[in-house]
């Protein structure tokens, strides 16, 4: 059997380019009509085109995938193109998103195609990845650095069948009738409910039916909602070690909340002199939670979303020990001069710590010592998105929400390689998504492009997801009045 070294292969995205700044300096030069260079170069694959493939390279060239060497020059490109189109005859790639990072041009792709060259197994392959594409003095690509899931991609050869994708039908939104308030993150409980953060009441709990009330003991325990002085900020929630308590964390005002999911019975353990947006438990009992901005109790929302309109580096990662049955007085400091710090998960199984940064862009891992309380080693596990909400599902895999996408992706925490699990994004909404970004690189405002035009038909931003069991629905939560509930 005949297997092509998938280390050896790049893909292209079909249809067009989007390129902000592949040139930050004068030797790095686009083409003129992006577009077309980049409809040109998904043809050439398309049409079984390997000498047409390479003809987009510089004579020069440098072609790499994953860690593998890279193949340099216009021969070594077309002869890695020809052995996986002879493997692959029916391939078909499909633009997901494009972005930038640096001076490099950001795609995420989709492909497909059925292994049934000399040797193959015949098996169906659908993937995803994307490539960060430098350009030269030429017009050309320079150098072209490739990114997917290898483990995946044998999987499917294997034939078991490519990951999830779900595409949104207005049948989707749950509860059907709207009637949530600001659903920003949530939970799944065991028997199928789920347990949501609420701005008016700080939780509710919805069954399996839609129907939903008030949860939990928030306003009691110091939790207010009075605008427009004084909205209310429950945002983050997760759930403890043991699945008996969770954690809820208020954006505008920097209380951290412990709430029994049996009785409701809540009480506040910690006070921020910023807001919280996340907070999460390990095993050892202490709390590590995300600030994303400096925004008092007084100032509250204002000057949380002055730092999305502007973006500035006021966010930061703390940890709250816990020692003798008691939380400490004061949280340690472990990260600062973030750019709108956001979701944080924990994963001990492999030691380690992710954590988003909404408006760097950014996914970071860190290694964890959870023992000390110590981090180290960080990297940039996803970068080219603005992640929202983290969560880790029981393959231990890390699924992302991306407002500005209004979908949310799953990462192999171990590769880094991702794909789309759910998308729903018009030309018009991507042109915006670029804007916004554009802005925020250049320090201007921006914020007046947030209307509903930005995420609709969804009831608003995507902002976390609730992953339950392996077979249970998948719910994305948000800034508006109804959850998206994928079924699987």
């Amino acid at each position: 059997m005949t297997r092509i070294p998938i280390r050896r292969i790049i893909l292209a995205p079909l249809a067009f380019l989007w390129l902000t700044a592949c040139a930050t300096e004068a030797e790095y030069d686009a083409p003129a009509d992006l577009e077309a260079f980049a409809a040109r170069y998904a043809a050439a694959w398309s049409n079984q085109d390997p000498a047409g493939v390479a003809s987009h390279y510089s004579e020069d060239g440098s072609l790499q995938v994953n860690e593998a060497e890279p193949s340099v020059g216009r021969a070594a490109i077309t002869a890695t193109a020809e052995s996986f189109m002879t493997a692959f005859p029916d391939m078909v790639v499909a633009l997901d998103s494009l972005g930038s990072t640096g001076e490099r041009a950001t795609f995420h792709w989709t492909w497909t195609g059925t292994h049934t060259g000399p040797g193959g197994t015949g098996k169906a392959v659908k993937i995803s990845g994307h490539e960060e594409w430098l350009f030269g003095a030429d017009g050309r690509i320079a150098d072209s650095k490739g990114h997917f899931d290898e483990a995946e991609y044998e999987r499917q050869l294997a034939g078991e069948g490519p990951l999830r994708q779900w595409t949104f039908d207005p049948g989707m939104i749950f509860p059907a009738d709207g009637s949530l308030t600001r659903p920003e993150d949530g939970i799944a409980l065991p028997d199928g409910s789920l347990i949501v953060v609420d701005q008016v009441h700080g939780l509710r709990r919805i069954e399996a039916d839609g129907s939903h009330a008030p949860f939990g003991e928030m306003v009691q325990a110091g939790y207010s909602h009075e605008p427009p002085e004084h909205a209310g900020g429950s945002n983050g929630i997760s759930l403890e070690p043991g699945g008996t308590h969770a954690l809820v964390a208020d954006i505008f005002k920097g209380a951290i909340y412990r709430v029994d999911l049996s009785s409701g019975e809540t009480e506040q353990v910690y006070q921020h002199r910023y807001g919280v947006n996340t907070a999460v438990r390990d095993s050892q009992g202490a709390i590590w939670f995300t600030q994303s901005a400096h925004n008092t109790p007084e100032e509250g929302e204002a000057r949380m979303w002055a730092t999305v309109d502007v973006p500035a580096p006021e966010g930061a990662l703390y940890r709250l020990a816990f020692e003798d049955g008691r939380f400490a007085e004061t949280a340690e400091l472990l990260v600062d001069s973030l750019y709108f710090a956001n979701g944080v998960a924990l994963d001990e199984a492999r030691g380690a710590l992710y954590l988003a940064e909404t408006m760097g862009g950014r996914v970071f891992r860190y290694r964890v010592d959870f023992d000390a309380g110590e981090l180290s080693d960080p990297l940039v596990l996803v970068r080219g998105v603005e992640p929202d909400n983290l969560e880790l599902d029981v393959e231990g895999m890390l699924w992302v929400a991306l407002p500005l996408a209004n979908g949310a992706i799953v990462v192999d925490p171990d590769t880094g390689a991702r794909h789309y699990a759910f998308r729903s994004v018009t030309s018009a909404q991507e042109e915006i998504a670029e804007e916004f970004v554009r802005r925020g690189e250049e320090g201007a405002t921006r914020l007046e492009l947030f209307t509903p035009d930005t995420w609709a038909p969804l009831p608003g931003f995507v902002t976390g997801v609730i992953v339950g069991g392996a077979d249970d629905p998948v719910y994305l939560t948000g800034l508006g009045n109804a959850l998206v509930k994928l079924d699987r």
